[in-house]
């Protein structure tokens, strides 16, 4: 008999536990409630003070699939086709200019070479040139 006894008060803590929670859910519920209460209040206060023509205007201006959605897509599909475009030129042009830089680098190391060739040239000793280069050389 004892344990049914424990058992009942036992059950009476749990009841008064839930009892308490409840009550606390219903203080939320009501604050929960004024709040939401509040916020309709400044919505319809903020949208009354609009002229009756910008309520029409703002229910119908963006429909879905509407003459302003359609253009605005519009607008999106050109800018993209226009940047493709863009992006296409400006790899062609890096190309193009990697190519000039390799032809001026390519140039640039062949005038070297004939600089060096000149410079050789110039001071290689007399006795070297062969005698009809020689003699071609002083006659001037």
């Amino acid at each position: 008999m004892v344990v049914i006894g424990e058992r009942v008060g036992f059950d009476l803590s749990d009841e008064e536990e839930l009892e308490n929670k409840a009550s606390a859910l219903m203080r939320e519920l009501e604050i929960q409630r004024a709040s939401l209460h509040s916020i309709k209040t400044s919505y319809s206060s903020s949208t009354n003070c609009w002229p009756p023509g910008n309520k029409k205007e703002l229910g119908t201006r963006l429909v879905p699939g509407g003459a302003e959605i359609r253009e605005v897509a519009g607008m999106e599909q050109r800018h993209a086709q226009c940047r493709a475009e863009m992006e296409d030129r400006l790899a062609q042009a890096t190309q193009q200019y990697t190519a000039l830089e390799d032809k001026f680098r390519t140039a640039r190391t062949v005038e070297a070479a004939r600089f060096a060739e000149v410079l050789t040239a110039r001071h290689t000793p007399s006795r070297l040139l062969s005698p009809s280069r020689w003699s071609s050389a002083v006659n001037g």
